[in-house]
C-alpha cells in the first residue's frame, strides 16, 4: 500500500533544512522509523541502482564506497548482488547506527561528502550515491569530491531526481567522468529518479 501522502511530507521536512547541520539533526531524529517509512515506496530505487551497477561491474570484491549511505538500503541491496567489500558514509551518527544492524558493511564512518580529508585519494574502485543529490543534501561541490576518491577507471552512480537533475547533471558533465549509462526508475508514484553509471577518468 502507498504510504505517499506521508512520506512526501517527510520528503518536504528533509529537504528544507537551512544548514548541514540542521540537517544531520533530522536525519537523527528520522533514523529509527526511516525504514519503515521509506520503504513501501523509495526502496525500488536501491534495488534497481544495485541491479544496474552490477550489470556493469564484472568483479564483486571491488571496494565500493556507498556515499550517503543513511540506514544502508542501498548497502543492503549491492550485499544481496555480492558485493561484499562495502564502506559506509553519512552525515547522520544514527542513521548508521541502523546501518550497522544491517551488517553488510566492513566500515562505517561519520562524514561530511564535501570534506576532502574523510578518505584517501583514490582508495575506492567506485562510488555509488543514491538519493542523496538533492535539495538541501549534496550538488557540485560533493559530487566532485566524491570523484577523488575513485580510482582512474573506476565505476560511479550517482542518481538525481528529475526536478533537480536538470541543473545537477550539466555539472556532473564537465567532471572526469564519461557517461556509459542511464535509466530512470519511477519512486514516490510519479517522481522520476535517474542512474547514471560512469568511470573514473584517468589524469592528464
Amino acid at each position: 500500500m502507498s504510504t505517499k501522502p506521508t512520506i512526501m511530507k517527510r520528503l518536504n521536512w528533509i529537504c528544507s533544512t537551512a544548514s548541514r547541520q540542521e540537517l544531520e539533526d533530522r536525519y537523527d531524529k528520522w533514523a529509527p522509523s526511516y525504514d519503515e517509512n521509506v520503504v513501501p515506496d523509495w526502496n525500488v530505487a536501491p534495488q534497481t541502482a544495485a541491479e544496474f551497477f552490477a550489470g556493469h561491474v564484472g568483479h564483486r570484491d571491488c571496494r565500493i564506497l556507498d556515499a550517503g549511505a543513511g540506514t544502508g538500503l542501498v548497502g543492503q541491496a549491492l550485499y544481496d548482488h555480492g558485493f561484499h567489500n562495502l564502506v559506509a558514509v553519512d552525515l547522520s551518527g544514527r542513521m548508521l547506527e541502523q546501518a550497522r544492524q544491517k551488517d553488510v558493511y566492513r566500515e562505517l564512518f561519520k562524514g561530511r561528502l564535501d570534506d576532502p580529508y574523510l578518505f584517501e585519494p583514490e582508495c575506492f574502485d567506485a562510488v555509488v550515491s543514491v538519493g542523496v543529490f538533492a535539495e538541501a543534501h549534496a550538488g557540485q561541490a560533493e559530487a566532485a569530491n566524491l570523484l577523488r576518491f575513485v580510482r582512474p577507471g573506476g565505476i560511479v552512480l550517482f542518481s538525481a531526481r528529475s526536478d533537480y537533475g536538470r541543473a545537477f547533471w550539466p555539472e556532473i558533465e564537465g567532471m572526469p567522468v564519461t557517461p556509459v549509462a542511464s535509466m530512470e526508475v519511477a519512486v514516490f508514484d510519479s517522481n522520476i529518479l535517474e542512474l547514471r553509471v560512469m568511470v573514473r577518468d584517468s589524469p592528464g
